[in-house]
């Protein structure tokens, strides 16, 4: 073959096939496939089957066309019959089929012909579907590269073929969108124009865009998942349809499809045949881990006879490279997830194994000793750290008390987590009261009367009677009292204390000035048994009822000094101070010194709102909305008393059942009499941030204000989203990153502003924009 018939451009006509369906997305995946080809000679996509890698490979050589002198060819390897012809299957498939033009045999015509093509005649080869012959095609590729220079090659395979000079692309899921009022995302860009196809009026409207988007996220993004739900929204609700993903692939037409493709257990099965016998032991336990994980989980539920508990991080590593797991590495410790359809495929082959209650006993195990090991951290200076992990561990912890409920001996396991969680009061700092007294309720079903169901009646008695049911309370705390416990038992001891300091809680919300003592006589129970934490807390109580109740005014004083001292002696545990703090400030209030009163619950519910806790602040801002009230400061009064009564609301309690909680909310309204709030919107707790933050701009300031510019762009949204409110979690959804990776940011963002903490960053971010022209 000469020079001048190569130069005709013999991959033209024919080589890229007609789309048959419109081309959604994927701009910035093409602008990497574009990069890449433009410094390296040999770019493989890869990822699961139906990630959408064919398609992406035919688009980026279309875009690509004019930087190769039309010397473009498509060749799909799965029509390759016998791997030993790969080489003259490679040539035949090029539009001029090479071997007519050459006696030689297939693989010496490829690569002489190649290398004839000038280097100013660049050509790309897009090799698809290589996955089933890696080692031939990698082999072939190092020959064609290294016979011509002016060959690149751009290949599609579920793994990389690990070719020297190779760079790697994993195809990633369609975008989702980044908000409920966000137009964009293309997987709910894909599945509409698929759905429209089959329904040409269908629509996106406010009644089913988020149950679209939860079908989107519930098939991970995955186009070939979301082009197979598409036609069943003609008879299945979008809502409904995660619950029947078996459906997926037995609509529409199969004309065209490879095996792998034709159903949605097909596609995730071929990922299955794909992995080694120890990936799949690994797989077919890991599904029991919820949401985001940690090594530590994957160790305890992974570990196998196959694999050993060292062995897992390899595996996992194996299972992420495969697109089966989707790991962070972004934050000071990765984090992990599993696509949800990889996870049923899990849980359908542990079923088969005979393996499923094997493996939530030991999910169970691990986070009922991991929530044991994290309530040793209250009234500690680890506390908030506690409070991180259960609030990142969540998914997982409601996964382990459900196995509780329903595997065969894990119910005491079940029940010492709920009584821990309660005891720890993480449910109220996630502002989640109905749930903690559901998995009270559950667990304390499934025992045997002991300690453990007496304290968990008890707690169910707490949680009911925040919420306003004082009779079911009492029928509760009854019942607790009744829960036989021997008077020689270890636990009898902590069971009384724990009775003592929930009646006394139960009296004064319930409007009884008695109600004072029954608590100070309950924290020495506490003292008595050496119990720091809860002495504090139900001690707290006593002084936030005195401050209603008491006529000891000296007295009031003293034990609120007394709380403000032993938070700082026992290492300044952050969310117990900010409690002492408010705490002192009602004392002030109604004992003392109300200008000193709004310093001290400003500074409180200033901790609060920067914890991250969803109860308190609603709580303390009532009381600091009487303060300002009290001190004059009408306008300010109404906006966080307007505030806090959302705030309240939301947390699941009842404000009017809690009598002297709704008096001093009533005191604050008559003194404001027609006094207007400002609107607070939809986000009550940025208008408290934004007033603790703003309140007083000498308190608390850092010595440095840097400039806006010190930060990246990614800590700069950050920054401004913690102005807003937003808690860590919040931020994780609202940008589509990991909780951990947002407390990274946060943490560069103190260290290169000088600040201390969430509420100074808030500070700091509305002064910029105050001073902003």
């Amino acid at each position: 073959m000469t020079r001048a018939v190569l130069r005709l451009s013999p991959f033209v006509t024919g080589a890229l096939p007609a789309s048959l369906t419109s081309f959604v997305g994927r701009d910035s995946v093409l602008t990497d496939i574009a990069d890449l080809l433009a410094t390296a000679r040999l770019v493989t996509l890869y990822g699961p089957s139906g990630m959408g890698k064919t398609r992406l490979a035919e688009e980026a050589a279309r875009r690509l066309r004019p930087a190769y002198g039309h010397g473009v060819a498509l060749i799909d390897l799965t029509q390759l019959e016998q791997r030993d012809r790969l080489a003259r299957f490679v040539a035949e498939s090029l539009p001029r089929p090479l071997h007519d033009q050459s006696a030689r045999p297939g693989r010496e015509a490829l690569l002489a012909t190649l290398a004839e093509l000038p280097e100013d005649e660049r050509v790309l080869l897009v090799l698809d579907n290589c996955e089933d012959i890696v080692e031939d095609v990698a082999a072939l590729c190092v020959d064609v590269l290294r016979a011509a220079p002016a060959v690149r090659i751009l290949a599609t395979s579920r793994i990389p073929l690990r070719v020297p000079g190779e760079r790697w692309l994993r195809v990633p899921p369609l975008s989702m969108p980044s908000s409920e009022d966000d137009p964009d995302g293309e997987a709910l860009q894909l599945l509409v124009e698929r759905t429209r196809e089959q329904m040409p009026d269908f629509a996106v409207t406010p009644t089913n865009r988020a149950d679209l988007i939860r079908l989107c996220r519930t098939l991970d993004g995955i186009p070939l998942a979301i082009e197979m739900a598409a036609p069943w929204l003609r008879m299945v609700k979008a809502a409904d349809l995660p619950q029947h993903l078996d459906l997926l692939g037995q609509a529409g037409s199969q004309v065209g499809r490879r095996e792998s493709h034709r159903s949605l257990a097909a596609m995730v099965g071929a990922t299955w045949k794909d992995c080694t016998p120890a990936q799949r032991a690994v797989w077919m336990r890991l599904w029991v881990l919820v949401g985001e994980w940690d090594l530590d989980a994957a160790r305890a539920v992974g570990a196998c006879e196959e694999v050993s508990a060292a062995g897992v991080l390899e595996v996992l590593e194996q299972l992420e490279f495969r697109s089966v797991v989707v790991a962070d590495l972004t934050g000071g410790s990765p984090r992990f997830r599993m696509r949800e359809t990889f996870r049923q495929e899990g849980r359908r082959a542990a079923e088969q194994a005979g393996l499923v209650d094997d493996v939530r006993r030991q999910h169970t195990q691990h986070f009922g000793y991991g929530v044991r090991e994290t309530t040793q951290l209250y009234y500690t200076a680890g506390e908030l750290d506690g409070m991180r992990w259960f609030g990142t561990h969540l998914p997982n912890i409601r996964a382990a008390l459900t196995a509780s409920c329903e595997v065969s001996g894990l119910a005491p396991i079940g029940l010492e987590m709920a009584t821990g969680l309660g005891a720890y009061l993480a449910w109220w700092f996630h502002g989640s009261l109905n749930e903690g007294k559901t998995w009270l309720a559950r667990t304390a079903a499934l025992n045997e009367p002991g300690p453990g169901l007496a304290v968990a009646l008890a707690q169910q008695g707490f949680f009911t009677t925040c919420q306003g049911d004082h009779a079911q309370a009492r029928v509760l705390l009854t019942q607790a009292a009744e829960v036989p416990v021997a008077d020689d038992d270890p636990q009898a001891p902590y069971v009384a204390a724990v009775l003592a300091g929930i009646e006394g809680a139960h009296r004064w919300l319930s409007g009884h000035a008695d109600s004072v003592d029954m608590l100070l006589r309950a924290a020495d129970r506490w003292e008595e048994l050496g119990q720091r934490g809860p002495c504090y807390f139900v001690r707290n109580l006593a002084v936030f009822a005195g401050a209603t109740y008491s006529a000891d005014s000296a007295g009031m004083l003293r034990l609120a000094n007394w709380l403000l001292t032993d938070t700082a002696d026992a290492g300044y545990p952050a969310w117990n101070r900010s409690w002492a703090l408010a705490t002192a400030g009602l004392t002030e209030l109604r004992h003392g010194d109300p200008p000193k009163a709004v310093e001290l619950l400003r500074n409180g519910l200033q901790q609060q709102l920067a914890a991250g806790d969803k109860w308190g602040p609603g709580l303390v801002g009532l009381e600091l909305a009487e303060a300002l009230a009290v001190v004059g400061q009408q306008e300010s009064a109404a906006t966080v008393l307007h505030a806090s009564l959302v705030l309240v609301e939301r947390s699941g309690m009842r404000l009017a059942a809690m009598v002297p909680l709704a008096e001093g909310a009533a005191r604050a309204a008559r003194i404001l009499g027609d006094q207007r709030a400002d609107d607070v919107g939809a986000d009550p707790e940025a208008t408290l941030l934004a007033f603790v933050s703003l309140g007083d701009d000498n308190r608390g300031a850092p010595a440095v204000e840097a400039e806006r510019g010190a930060l990246s762009d990614r800590e700069a949204t950050v920054a401004e989203l913690v102005a807003e409110g937003l808690t860590y979690r919040e931020i994780a959804e609202k940008l589509f990153i990991s909780t951990r990776t947002v407390e990274s940011h946060s943490a560069n963002i103190m260290s290169k502003l000088g600040l201390r903490n969430r509420a100074e960053v808030a500070r700091w971010w509305h002064r910029r924009l105050a001073s902003s022209p």
